[in-house]
């Protein structure tokens, strides 16, 4: 993680200022002793935009007197300046509101991100090895010290990691941190503000990641005991300079099924012959990198929620596929039966992850998480956590709750060592941009063969401009849940232009089988965005519904199309002229004059909508004779 784009660092260097990017104990919060870094193991990262910029740091040990040293690395791991200090070129108890004077200054020679390794070398007997006392700023110059109030967006680390010495309230924060997180498509990125309220922990981390903690129980609040977190994203004190804009397109998925490890159906057998079919994977398509989640509803109540199976990961451009065993979260195996599984593909996603923090809030709301902008401001979003499937805590889940609500303030603990973070990994996570698709999934008693029924897509050959398009999907093995009305997703694209919408068809009556629902179309030939909710057609655009037949009568999970077209009724005989054999109604069949590119007079209307395709005076339905 050492190093950042060079194209990042470009663009943001044209707008970098003259004044002071500073980062540290004051964002943290004057409360927050950093935990050194030979016993972190965690070190800090600057970012540099400009040759010639000048790196700032000022330290306090434990004591005023404990020797601090100062290594910073340059963006090739070349150790290019190691300065140790007798005492600390700060006081322990400076407020911070004031520039800061004596630092350890380094001049850059070169832009990039540099590594920087703050340790407290003079603690001994009952001292602590901690930095009660840090700050590192960015200055054009030597000339210019360090103003610490200022978060520039530069300082940032992939783990935070801080010893307060106390569980109680005294020790809490209220800090803001940033998260930087790859946007999925070229040279984007989101921002999540992650906000701290009552935040406290004697000894505690602050992680950012794409996950949560590591498989097998990604995306779910755990015991510290037998789990593991990954590290990932740069986790900064203010919004970071080298941030790229935001995505604007969503991700697109296809060929969404779930296969057996013998290749044979959806169904798989892990409780019967061993060695046999005793697992599946889910495969898929997307055109970006990203996330999934896929949530398998076990326990069948129409619900991705808690206490379903969750698994997450990370996604590639083109084939993905996810292995399942069949057990649920706690490792038991799921009873036999046929269970909706829902794909959900992110972009941006992060997970904020808190280690040993008892406490986020105590009695008021904790912590929560914003959409971080450029300009300063945040904007309000869904967050999600579940604490419920392993530690019986509380969760937002299916829905999540949004970031300015106090349901969506992620709170817990009360201030004592016993507190509901104590020795846990607690999860709090948002994502960007999203697409969704479903599929279906059996764990059965038997290696044989599971066939099903042909399904039907159905919509009108053409439809009006700016019209919504109707579609069916008829299909008996989609009908899962007794006394529910269930949905499902199909695809839509403009064969033309590649836009595509994911659209949610609704069962019309419980237990029938049958999928109803539409697309708003607009009057367009430009290329809209894809999943905003409208597709945009012109005259004469083909759009392809699609939707994947889990489980056909041979037992194959195969793509079922239908095609419609935008049109219009050029005559105005209440024919689409899609349908309408002669769309001007001059007497002269649209077989005849019916290619869209002859313009015969040159007016920009095709012959088989001009009612004087020669531009003689005469109309056509005179010169055919008829009239």
């Amino acid at each position: 993680m050492r190093q950042i784009t060079a194209t990042a660092l470009a663009i943001t260097a044209m707008f970098a200022s003259h004044f002071a990017h500073a980062e540290g104990s004051y964002q943290a919060g004057l409360n927050q002793p950093l935990q050194e870094y030979s016993r972190s193991g965690n070190p800090l990262y600057v970012d540099i935009l400009s040759a010639g910029e000048v790196i700032n740091i000022s330290l306090c040990g434990d004591i005023d007197a404990h020797d601090v040293r100062a290594r910073i690395y340059a963006p090739d791991g070349t150790l290019v300046q190691d300065t140790t200090l007798s005492a600390g070129n700060v006081a322990c108890n400076d407020p911070f509101t004031a520039p800061l004077t004596n630092p350890i200054r380094y001049t850059t020679t070169q832009a990039g991100t540099h590594e920087l390794r703050l340790d407290n070398t003079g603690f001994s007997g009952g001292d602590l090895d901690i930095l009660r006392r840090f700050d590192v700023t960015v200055t054009a110059d030597a000339s210019t010290d360090p103003d610490p109030t200022l978060a520039g967006g530069r300082l940032w680390a992939q783990v935070w990691s801080f010893d307060t010495g106390t569980f109680a309230e005294s020790g809490a924060t209220d800090a803001d941190f940033y998260a930087l997180v790859p946007g999925g498509r070229p040279s984007t990125n989101y921002v999540w503000r992650l906000d701290l309220n009552r935040f406290a922990g004697f000894v505690y981390d602050i992680i950012a990641n794409e996950k949560g903690v590591d498989a097998p129980s990604s995306g779910y609040s755990v015991e510290e005991a037998y789990n593991t977190v990954t590290p990932l994203y740069p986790i900064y004190f203010g919004y970071p300079a080298v941030a790229l804009p935001r995505p604007t397109e969503p991700p697109v998925i296809s060929d969404f099924r779930f296969l057996d490890d013998a290749g044979q159906d959806y169904a798989f057998t892990p409780g019967t012959t061993a060695g046999v079919q005793d697992s599946g994977r889910f495969e898929f398509t997307s055109d970006v990198a990203g996330t999934y989640a896929i949530t398998i509803d076990t326990n069948s109540d129409g619900v991705y929620g808690a206490n379903d199976v969750l698994l997450l990961g990370s996604v590639t451009a083109g084939a993905n596929q996810v292995t399942w065993n069949g057990e649920d979260a706690a490792g038991n195996l799921i009873a036999n039966g046929t269970y909706r599984a829902q794909l959900e593909l992110r972009l941006g996603e992060y997970h904020f992850i808190a280690r040993d923090a008892e406490t986020s809030g105590g009695t008021v709301d904790g912590l929560t998480i914003y959409l971080a902008n450029s300009d300063g401001s945040s904007t309000d979003t869904l967050v999600y956590w579940d604490d419920a499937t392993y530690l019986g805590g509380t969760t937002t889940l299916p829905s999540g709750a949004l970031s300015s609500t106090p349901a969506g303030h992620h709170t817990w603990g009360n201030f004592t060592g016993g507190g509901f973070g104590n020795a846990r990994f607690i999860d709090t996570y948002v994502y960007g941009l999203t697409a969704t698709q479903t599929t279906l999934t059996a764990i059965t008693g038997s290696d044989a063969l599971l066939t099903g029924i042909d399904g039907v897509i159905a919509t009108p050959a053409a439809i009006s401009l700016a019209s919504n398009i109707g579609m069916t999907v008829t299909d008996g093995d989609l009908d899962l849940l007794p006394g529910i009305a269930e949905q499902i997703v199909i695809q839509a694209v403009n064969t033309r232009t590649g836009e595509s919408e994911q659209v949610t068809l609704t069962e019309t009556g419980v237990s029938s089988g049958v999928f109803s629902g539409s697309l708003p179309t607009a009057d367009s030939s430009g290329t809209g965005t894809s999943n905003d909710g409208t597709l945009n057609a012109a005259y004469g655009d083909l759009i392809t519904l699609t939707y994947q037949d889990q489980l056909d009568s041979s037992g194959q999970s195969v793509s079922r199309s239908v095609q419609t077209t935008a049109s219009s009724d050029s005559d105005n005989d209440g024919l689409l002229d899609a349908l309408d054999l002669d769309s001007d109604n001059d007497g002269i069949p649209d077989s005849i004059e019916g290619d869209a590119s002859v313009d015969s007079d040159g007016d920009g209307v095709a012959d088989y909508r001009d009612l004087d395709s020669d531009n003689d005076g005469l109309f056509d339905l005179t010169e055919s004779g008829i009239a």
